[in-house]
């Protein structure tokens, strides 16, 4: 079992984990309401859920810029997906986070999706003959 989503797994209470194509509502302090996707990512209808099912080096391999390390201790503490740039707080007193919501259905009827954390990529397998 890959240990980097166990804690996830814990935590959807033993509910079924679905494989999506996902979208989260981020308000942005200038840019407004972002819609960022999420392609091939787990996801839980368990409400309770507060790990996320996405961590850091999957970001990092899909092109995402992530400074995890505390200003604090002289890092940047920020995401950073294109141009657009996402500064990680204290959701709790160990872990840096952000805070994303479900979108409405009018946000996502009239807002594309503008940044993609993980990309819907196809499974490509190419055999060495």
């Amino acid at each position: 079992m890959n240990t980097q989503v166990i804690g996830a797994i814990q935590g959807s209470r033993g509910d079924q984990l679905l494989t999506v194509h996902a979208v989260a509502a981020y308000k942005h302090p200038t840019m407004g309401t972002v819609l960022l996707g999420a392609g091939k990512a787990a996801m839980t209808e368990n409400p309770e859920q507060t790990e996320s099912l996405l961590n850091s080096h999957v970001l990092r391999f899909n092109g995402v810029t992530v400074q995890d390390t505390t200003e604090r201790d002289g890092g940047q503490q920020l995401v950073q997906v294109e141009d657009l740039i996402i500064k990680l707080d204290f959701k709790d007193t160990a872990t840096l986070s952000f805070e994303t919501r479900k979108p409405t259905s009018n946000q996502l009827a009239s807002l594309k999706i503008s940044y993609w954390m993980i990309h819907k990529k196809l499974s490509l397998c190419t055999r060495n003959a």
